[in-house]
């Protein structure tokens, strides 16, 4: 069965195409844009692996079709003729996005949500491309802490100049932003902080990608209270958690005095990013694009036309009651440490 991954053609093109044997630089990877670079660049690894898949800018009616879906994108793309398709199978991949009904398997980032959304299977984001870890040299060296991600992605009272001033005062350390085309860089990162905001939200829906980066790296790593951290690491033992600005604080101020607590926290976390390596991740993908997709298009194509109505129907429900579980992991709560 054939199986395609698609990219709206608006966000590629073949100069892209071009390159998919020597990858993209972090420059074009922004002009891709977000979701939509997750699936080309999962094209592009499988390719270079010689497993065989399409890259399409046209939706197909027929096939495995592997695509991020969206409700500006479904209301744009899709036709009476592919919602009614019996030989097409649509596979979401959807990132920290929100579940469409039309898609048949969602593919996602956070472990803890795939065992709440029903047709979902966790596999994690590629890890940063062309991953410079920390510098050896630095030694026991700890001064610089950053943020890797969009500052939308960072919880507000961390981004003001008072806390970053604050924090200088109080620690001699210096924080900051990592702009988007050092997003690979880590090699003069003393600690990651990536705390989304300082509540009891768990984020049900998004990754933990900031966090295997970390560990890649070999830095140590502060966040908050993500599902998605709890469920991959061990707070304490490869990563540490905060649950204010002034938390924030107090756990550097421990790494900063504490040399014996970053080895262990990088060391730990070594050994945790095994599982997300690149080899780690192609070989779920391999997996996946070989026998977990055809077999779950063969089960589809097998029913009647009474129980793919039934499907969709349970589908819609799936849907509407994951996005209120997503809701309900963001909830406003404050957190004190």
């Amino acid at each position: 069965m054939r199986i395609s991954f698609f990219v709206p053609p608006e966000l590629i093109d073949d100069k892209h195409q071009d390159k998919a044997s020597n990858g993209l630089s972090s420059a074009e990877k922004v002009s891709v844009g977000g979701t939509q670079y997750w699936t080309y660049q999962t094209w592009q690894r499988l390719q270079k692996e010689n497993i065989f898949c399409d890259l399409v800018t046209e939706l197909p009616h027929e096939g495995i079709v592997i695509l991020y879906i969206g409700d500006t994108f479904f209301k744009k793309y899709f036709t009476d003729a592919h919602l009614r398709s019996k030989s097409l199978f649509l596979v979401n991949i959807l990132a920290d996005g929100i579940p469409h009904p039309a898609a048949h398997l969602h593919l996602v980032q956070n472990r803890t949500h795939s065992r709440l959304l029903p047709h979902s299977l966790f596999i994690p984001h590629w890890p940063e491309p062309d991953l410079i870890p920390r510098d050896s040299k630095r030694g026991d060296r700890f001064e610089n802490i950053f943020f890797f991600g969009n500052v939308c992605c960072l919880a507000p009272e961390l981004v003001s100049e008072e806390w970053t001033n604050h924090l200088r005062r109080r620690t001699g350390l210096h924080f900051s932003v990592r702009d988007i085309t050092e997003w690979h860089d880590y090699s003069n990162v003393d600690a990651i902080v990536a705390v989304r905001r300082f509540s009891r939200s768990s984020h049900l829906h998004k990754p933990a990608s900031k966090l295997y980066n970390a560990w890649l790296a070999g830095v140590p790593f502060i966040g908050g209270r993500d599902s998605a951290y709890a469920t991959e690491g061990h707070p304490g033992k490869n990563y540490l958690t905060a649950y204010s600005p002034q938390g924030v604080i107090k756990q550097l101020q421990r790494l900063k005095e504490n040399k014996n607590l970053r080895l262990a926290l990088v060391n730990n976390g070594i050994q945790a990013s095994a599982s997300f390596t690149q080899a780690a991740i192609l070989h779920r993908w391999k997996k996946m694009i070989q026998e977990i997709l055809p077999l779950r298009a063969q089960q589809w194509q097998q029913k009647s036309n009474t129980q793919r109505r039934y499907d969709a129907l349970w589908r819609q429900a799936f849907c509407a009651a994951d996005r209120w579980l997503i809701d309900r992991s963001s909830n406003p709560f404050v957190m004190t440490d």
